[in-house]
């Protein structure tokens, strides 16, 4: 009997759901089953409320309390508060509800449970709808439906999508109002939850109206109506019929205007619906006004000031946001009580921790100066190794400067050498021819032909190996040692390939043909175990 209790409120079928929870009720009081009474008592008083009977409203969420306090349940007890804040924030009651809904709030954020503080902060939201503070009130209610959406609780979400969408139309933000306007008519649609999607029609009507849409908002309304008959929920139908008062109103339809009206008004007087009581009286003032009735029109407008003045007294006003305040305060110091308690515990801790802090730096300190001594001493090294790098280069650069100057000095001396031997070699040839003639004294010729010989080939040779010795000192010396099968021209082939001279060169100076050069540099390879793949004048640079 209860799930289908619960089956019915869900949809607004109130009279099935008014029996299956008596039903059900019943059956747990005699099987002493707590929760099921007390569960039974809550659905009771939500029905009731719906309905605008305030009286058995209370009746059952009181007793709902009472099951909790003497059970010792503080969550049945938080439960019953937050019922008591809605059902007096209906009735305009909103010292009192806000009163019950922090008491509420408080006990939810204690024992943690997620869906109730969902319920609670929408609830205080809707407090702040009432008393035009549309920016407080969102923030409530977009707490209340982040949770909503993590719970997946999608009859919560439906509400808390209403809501948001009501207070950005009163915001003026009317993009994100249409936004969810059609959250909260897909959800509801979509969960069958008819007493829901009758107020939302509502919410879709004002806005409707606030844009000027008359048609749309009226054809909204009177579905509204519709719903909220067929379901029996006396506050939709007072808030509806108010509207529809409004938009006739509007059209200069007095007479239909006038007609809901008066309808509202006395449900809202039956039901003690202050808030749609005075709205009611202002309109009913306002339409007997323009027909000439003064007198009837200054009582309704009498009715309206009283009651609008209890909805919005400024002292009410204050108490509630003192309230708010008082519960923000005690918050926070409990908040720190239990921050002060934490810190107590942990003062060892900190001690603790703040020498090894101390220690931690020291160490960094020590760290960083010996650090920076070391990258200092590193700088100041590689500073001085380029300093000394770059003055090894600079001699190296003069070195090679001067043997190149050298190596040019023996070339030419070569070359001098090799002009030399031509002429020489030119003096044997007219000797040799003057020898061929019969006449001539061919012994004295013959001698000075041998003489000439022995000092081109020997004189100009020292000649050259003194100014070699100069330039590639104990080059011969290491030649001979390391090498001494090499025959007096195979070395003189290596001094020229020491002083970098190619084949060519060698051939002029030496009086040679290059193929005889070519033939001993193959000689000189194989005699110095040097490979064809390996560069024969490099190699000799190296003796």
């Amino acid at each position: 009997n209860f799930n289908i209790a619960e089956i019915n409120l869900e949809n607004g079928s109130y009279a099935k759901a008014v029996e299956s929870y008596y039903d059900a009720k019943n059956l747990y009081n005699e099987t002493n089953n707590i929760e099921g009474v007390f569960w039974s008592n809550i659905g009771l008083g939500i029905i009731y409320r719906e309905l605008g009977n305030t009286e058995l409203s209370k009746k059952h969420y009181e007793t709902a309390e009472n099951i909790g306090e003497e059970e010792g349940k503080e969550d049945y007890i938080a439960i019953s508060f937050n019922n008591l804040g809605n059902l007096h924030k209906q009735i305009g009651e909103y010292e009192t509800a806000l009163d019950y809904l922090q008491k509420a709030l408080k006990s939810f954020e204690n024992f943690g449970e997620e869906k109730f503080i969902s319920d609670c902060l929408e609830s205080i939201g809707e407090v702040y709808v009432e008393i035009n503070n549309h920016e407080r009130a969102l923030e409530y209610f977009n707490k209340s439906a982040e949770i909503a959406e993590i719970l997946g609780d999608k009859y919560r979400l439906l509400t808390r999508y209403a809501n948001i969408a009501k207070s950005y139309v009163k915001a003026g933000n009317n993009e994100k109002a249409i936004m969810y306007f059609s959250k909260t008519t897909e959800l509801a649609q979509s969960i069958g939850d008819k007493a829901r999607l009758s107020e939302v029609l509502i919410m879709v009507s004002d806005f409707y109206k606030s844009n000027n849409d008359l048609d749309n908002a009226l054809a909204n309304l009177n579905n509204s109506l519709l719903i909220s008959k067929d379901v029996g929920d006396t506050v939709s139908i007072a808030m509806a019929l108010n509207s529809l008062s409004e938009l006739y109103f509007r059209k200069k339809e007095y007479n239909n205007a006038y007609q809901n009206a008066l309808q509202a008004y006395q449900i809202s007087s039956q039901k003690n619906l202050m808030k749609t009581l005075a709205e009611s009286a202002f309109s009913m003032s306002r339409i007997l006004e323009l027909k000439g009735n003064f007198k009837d029109a200054f009582y309704y407008f009498k009715i309206h000031k009283k009651t609008q003045d209890l909805l919005l007294d400024s002292d009410k006003l204050k108490i509630v946001e003192d309230k708010e305040t008082k519960y923000n305060v005690e918050r926070i110091e409990k908040e720190k009580l239990e921050l002060e308690n934490a810190a107590i515990t942990k003062e060892e801790k900190l001690k603790t921790r703040n020498i090894l802090i101390n220690v931690l730096i020291i160490a960094i300190a020590l760290f960083v100066i010996v650090g920076g001594w070391y990258i200092y001493k590193k700088r100041k090294e590689k500073v001085e190794s380029s300093e000394k790098s770059l003055r090894m280069k600079r001699k190296i650069d003069l070195l090679n400067n001067q043997l190149n100057e050298k190596n040019r000095e023996l070339t030419s001396k070569a070359l001098l050498i090799s002009q030399n031997n031509e002429i020489l070699k030119d003096v044997v040839t007219q000797i040799e021819e003057y020898l061929q003639n019969e006449n001539s004294d061919k012994n004295v010729l013959k001698k000075l032909k041998i003489k000439l010989q022995q000092i081109y080939e020997e004189t100009s040779w020292d000649d050259f190996m003194q100014h070699f010795e100069l330039v590639h000192p104990n080059f011969y010396k290491k030649l001979v040692a390391k090498f001494g099968d090499l025959t007096p021209n195979e070395q003189k082939v290596c001094a020229f390939l020491k002083m970098n001279l190619n084949t060519k060169d060698i051939s002029q100076i030496t009086g040679q043909s290059t193929k005889a050069i070519e033939v001993m540099r193959s000689r000189i390879r194989k005699k110095l175990d040097i490979s064809h793949d390996e560069n024969l004048s490099s190699a000799i640079q190296t003796i």
